[in-house]
């Protein structure tokens, strides 16, 4: 399997809500919800977005690591 780490930019949005919707259920075993207006898209883009300017001012730095489906 050939993975790369990569920062995370507005265009892995929607497959870091997809992700997270589908494995809502087993986050929550482990720590407390964040709630059902996280996953409201909407409120997501906008969370997304703060993490987003975070990392470009160098206060926070988040990856994703991603299969390459070549």
């Amino acid at each position: 399997m050939d993975i790369t780490i990569e920062k995370l930019r507005l265009e892995d949005a929607e497959a870091v809500i997809d992700f997270e919707k589908e494995n809502r259920a087993y986050f929550e075993k482990m720590v407390p919800s964040r709630g059902d207006d996280y996953y409201n898209y909407d409120n997501f883009i906008t969370r997304h977005q703060q993490l987003l300017t975070e990392q470009s001012q160098g206060l926070s730095y988040f990856y994703l690591k991603k299969k390459n489906e070549w």
